[in-house]
């Protein structure tokens, strides 16, 4: 049962049923974006797009209805710790419960009588089970040892509770501490299902695999029974084990699998996630423990691996020749082609994993508590499947080479089996070396040499880009250190950059002659980020620049120059869903403020102060996203900031400038802030230009081939292209020396009335990526409010907003 809004790239898992048995609370991730959500007679969600729901558990099962079936307890991330939220499954509301001292909450299991709720948490790098105590607030720990203990169950009279863990017979609870117990030689590797009885100081122990994993156990309404997952036949299915009889018999024969299991409080259905084309989705069985898929010997067969992770084991019956599905249906070249296949014809087994077969444990371990402890139960004084014993294994054995280590010394950083820490050093290594080339839809062509160091732990980090041409007047180059160790991230910065640029200026006498002038803009700074939760965060800029102009026509000019301040801070909240070449869900917004207060230096003053804002809206239906962006933005005093607006970023062929307005560089510091306003297709870029903007996009995507034949094709990149259709409408006013006035409408000389300082234009497009870049293809047609001009064409690389 995936989403039925969007079957395409969802995923359902970690279900759990309701008491009354006519609703079910699962996960459900739409792309990469995790969300809880409910369903009965009708489907809702409720997406994490707070501090409060920053992310859900993807791997464990952290979700559980009230025994009234009205509420649902839910593991979440929560600021800077996990805490469990209590939501009202009708209405939303929340309440958080968070656990001082326990960093991560795995799965969460409300009690029979809906006080308190149990849950796995991870603090000071172990796993345990604690219990809430919803009233009091209250959090118990009732292992609390070096041991993994995962996903508490409930005993229906709430007086017990089922989960599974990797401590084989030490089943003293709390005895086995961080510091008093050598966990590189206890065998980790396998997990059993225990029972704890609260506040007994020993668990039980019910299953005793000690080749395969039991895990995940539910009881059922009359605690006679529990059902859990084990792979003991190669792949993860359900097991039945009688609690009186000790009897297991598997209920499942899944060929993909069975996890994260829920079993209704009256045990007639279970809810479990298995794979359906690869994708996680949900399952509902009805009367599970009347279920009975084994063969006559109450097993299941075992598949190809499982054969020989037996065979090595030494497991009963293991020598018995015995034919897994996969061998049967082969076909003789397939078995011999296949080496897994070829191996287990031939008698190999297989070692699952160096540490399930070295059992160093054994050799230096005390006793377990099933021999020495006195009154323990008849469950932990079972020894029949201790683990073999490492004297029969040849441990000096290395294929066909051996060798001896008993006088091996090793060096001072190695001490009976224990690493010595020592003070972490700064070494630096190279993480990045590339070249790059981009196109800039006021300056043409770029390229650049970029080059990143940084430290293992990735606290310092250098960069540097360089683009060099003649000298250091006319290059491009960057350097820049960034401290990263805590939650602010500071970044210190130089620049200079040279761009080249022509223009048209008026003789006397008439007409006009051409001039190429040399712009440079250089300076540093400091910035800093602080994110104030997974959504949000503050941008923190203040730098001195320059800017620098040329006449290189003429040498015989004096250059003119700038400086000045440039402090800037912006607030962005950012809840979007990734896409392919797009966000497909969510929104996004970022509000900033800037401005030059002042020069430097003497000379001629630029001050102005700057506003900007920008907000963007996805949905999807399917394969088909709807995206919707709304930005503007003001800026005033004596030399105000410039915006002008027409065509896309990155527009590299066909590039043209409004044949009335030029280039927008009017002042030399327009060469550094001078802003585009963008996406606005349909017109040539600086069609208008002025201290004031705003501008709509609305845009509708979908793939094109692979909405018509799903599934992969080896046609790449022609498969991922994607269709857009869309329109745009915006204006730039507020030109010094123009009409300071926005004029919707005007007349034109045909006395029709037409728009004026509002231009539309909309058009369709391509997607796709090309050799590693982003592209796009776009033909728009401009709209004056009653007809559409003529055809413009845009090539660029870059990705949608």
């Amino acid at each position: 049962m995936n989403s039925p809004n969007d079957r395409r790239s969802s995923a359902s898992q970690s279900s759990i049923t309701s008491t009354n048995r006519r609703r079910l609370a699962y996960r459900w991730r739409p792309s990469r974006s995790p969300r809880a959500a409910t369903s009965n007679a009708e489907w809702a969600s409720r997406s994490q797009t707070s501090p409060a729901f920053e992310s859900l558990p993807i791997l464990t099962p952290g979700i559980t209805w009230h025994p009234d079936g009205h509420k649902i307890a839910v593991a979440v991330k929560s600021g800077s710790s996990d805490a469990i939220a209590v939501v009202d499954a009708e209405s939303g509301e929340s309440k958080h419960y968070r656990v001082p001292g326990v960093e991560e909450i795995g799965a969460v299991a409300w009690s029979p009588g809906g006080d308190r709720i149990a849950f796995a948490g991870t603090q000071h790098a172990q796993s345990d089970i604690f219990v809430l105590n919803l009233r009091t607030r209250e959090t118990t720990n009732h292992t609390n040892d070096v041991f993994s203990d995962h996903e508490p169950s409930w005993r229906p009279d709430g007086k017990a509770l089922v989960f599974h863990s990797d401590r084989k017979n030490r089943t003293a609870l709390g005895r086995y501490r961080a510091g008093r117990f050598d966990m590189t030689r206890h065998d980790f590797s396998q997990y059993d299902v225990y029972r704890l009885k609260l506040g007994s100081s020993r668990a039980e122990r019910l299953t005793f695999e000690e080749t395969w994993d039991d895990r995940s156990a539910k009881y059922d309404a009359s605690a006679e029974r529990i059902m859990f997952v084990s792979d003991r036949n190669g792949i993860f299915n359900l097991y039945a084990r009688d609690m009186k009889t000790g009897r297991t018999r598997p209920l499942t024969n899944a060929a993909v699998g069975a996890m994260q299991v829920s079993l209704a409080a009256n045990g007639k259905k279970v809810a479990l996630t298995s794979l359906k084309k690869g994708r996680p989705s949900i399952y509902v069985l009805n009367t599970p423990f009347g279920r009975t898929p084994a063969d006559s010997t109450g097993a299941l067969q075992p598949n190809v691996w499982a054969e020989r992770v037996e065979r090595n084991a030494g497991s009963a019956g293991s020598n018995s020749p015995k034919t897994a599905p996969a061998l049967a249906v082969a076909s003789d070249d397939m078995q011999q082609n296949n080496p897994f296949m070829r191996d287990a014809l031939d008698g190999l087994p297989y070692r699952r994993g160096a540490e399930r077969t070295a059992w160093i444990a054994s050799a230096h371990a005390p006793p377990s508590e099933a021999d020495t402890a006195a009154g323990a139960g008849t469950l932990e004084e079972d020894t029949t499947a201790s683990p073999p014993s490492v004297a029969s294994a040849d441990t000096t054995a290395y294929g066909d080479t051996r060798v001896d280590f008993r006088d091996y010394v090793f060096g001072e950083g190695y001490d009976e089996a224990h690493y010595k820490p020592r003070p972490y050093k700064l070494d630096f290594s190279l993480d990045v070396v590339r070249g790059a080339t981009g196109y800039d839809v006021l300056y043409g062509v770029q390229g650049s040499m970029q080059m990143q160091f940084s430290d293992m732990l990735g606290n310092h980090r250098f960069s540097m880009m360089s683009n060099l041409r003649v000298d250091l007047r006319n290059s491009n180059y960057f350097l820049s250190y960034s401290y990263l160790p805590g939650r602010w991230d500071w970044n210190f910065f130089g620049y200079h950059s040279a761009a080249f640029l022509r223009d048209f200026q008026r003789v006397t006498g008439g007409g006009t002659v051409a001039q190429t002038f040399r712009y440079r803009n250089y300076g540093g700074g400091i910035s800093a980020s602080y994110p104030l939760d997974k959504f949000q965060r503050l941008d923190f800029d203040f730098s001195g620049l320059g800017v620098n102009r040329a006449n290189i026509s003429n040498p015989q000019r004096e250059p003119t120059t700038r400086f000045l301040w440039y402090p800037a801070v912006t607030f962005t909240r950012d809840v979007t869903v990734p896409g392919f070449l797009s966000p497909r869900g969510g929104h996004r917004l970022a509000v900033s403020v800037s401005g030059s207060p002042g020069n430097l230096v003497s000379g001629e003053q630029v001050r102005f102060g700057t506003l900007l804002g920008d907000a963007r809206a996805y949905t999807s239906l399917g394969p088909y996203t709807f995206a919707a962006r709304l930005s503007g933005g003001t800026s005033h005093g004596p030399d105000p900031q410039l915006f002008y607006a027409g065509g896309v970023q990155n527009w590299f062929i066909g590039r043209r400038f409004d044949g009335e307005n030029g280039l927008p560089v009017d002042d030399i510091t327009d060469f550094a802030f001078a802003t585009p306003v963008l996406p606005l297709r349909g017109y040539d870029i600086n069609a208008q230009n002025g201290s004031h903007f705003g501008l709509l996009n609305l845009e509708a995507r979908a793939p094109l081939i692979a909405a018509v034949l799903p599934g992969p094709l080896p046609i790449a990149p022609l498969y991922n292209i994607q269709t857009t259709a869309f329109v745009d409408a915006g204006s730039v006013w507020g030109r010094p020396g123009a009409d300071p006035r926005f004029n919707v409408f005007a007349e034109n000389e045909s006395g029709e009335r037409v728009l004026d300082n509002l231009k539309v234009g909309a058009g369709l497009g391509l997607r796709t990526v090309l050799l590693g870049f982003p592209l796009r293809l776009d033909f728009a047609w401009p709209f004056d409010g009653h007809r559409f001009g003529a055809r413009h064409t845009y090539v660029s690389i870059g990705l949608d907003f």
